[in-house]
Order: structure tokens, then C-alpha cells, then sequence
């Protein structure tokens, strides 16, 4: 198995749908923004923040922000990554997907 290849497989595929779902929620601030996203973080699986990294193979990097537990049963194969739903945001540095991450990822309490 080539994790690092598989990673860039869904950063890749991740995308679109963190274009698609920066674009849903531009311009939307204060508890409109929190709603928005509070919603897209209860039809998906996994979350990822998706940042722009020149170190990185395909240019990008991730920050997790949703389902750690689902993906260790991903990459320890007990559970198929075909079946999840994913989603992913649009961040502008490492800084940002840090900061959704702790204010609405997995370990948050404002969710």
C-alpha cells in the first residue's frame, strides 16, 4: 500500500468539492457561516481543510478536521473508504485549517 499515493488520490478528488463548498459559503459570515458549515459537517463522514503547500507533491496539504477515527479504520483497512462521504474546505494557509479544525472538528465543543 502507498499511503503518500492514495493521499494525493483524495486531495485530488477532494478538490472540486471544497471549491464547490468555499464557494457555498463565501460571504457568509458570523451564524450564517457556523449554520452553513455546521450543516455540511452533518451530511459528511470525513472533512478535510485543503491549503496550498509548494513542499507538497500535488501542492496542496490537509488539515483534518472531521472523522480521525473513521479514517484509522480506513488506513488500518477495517472499514472501506468507498462507502464514506467526504468533504473538504478551502483554506488559505495551515493557520486557517488549524483554526476550523479546533473550532468545529472532531474534538470541538461548539458543535
Amino acid at each position: 500500500m502507498r499511503d503518500g499515493y492514495e493521499l494525493d488520490e483524495l486531495i485530488a478528488k477532494l478538490l472540486p468539492i471544497a471549491e464547490a463548498t468555499s464557494a457555498q459559503l463565501d460571504g457568509l459570515s458570523g451564524v450564517n457561516f457556523d449554520r452553513e458549515l455546521s450543516k455540511i459537517l452533518a451530511t459528511t463522514d470525513v472533512v478535510l481543510a485543503l491549503y496550498p503547500d509548494t513542499n507538497k507533491p500535488n501542492g496542496m496539504a490537509f488539515q483534518l478536521i472531521k472523522g480521525a477515527r473513521v479514517m484509522m479504520l480506513v488506513l488500518a483497512r477495517k472499514r472501506e473508504s468507498r462507502a464514506l462521504r467526504f468533504g473538504g474546505l478551502l483554506c488559505r494557509n495551515e493557520t486557517e485549517a488549524i483554526t476550523y479544525q479546533r473550532t468545529f472538528g472532531d474534538s470541538a465543543t461548539t458543535h
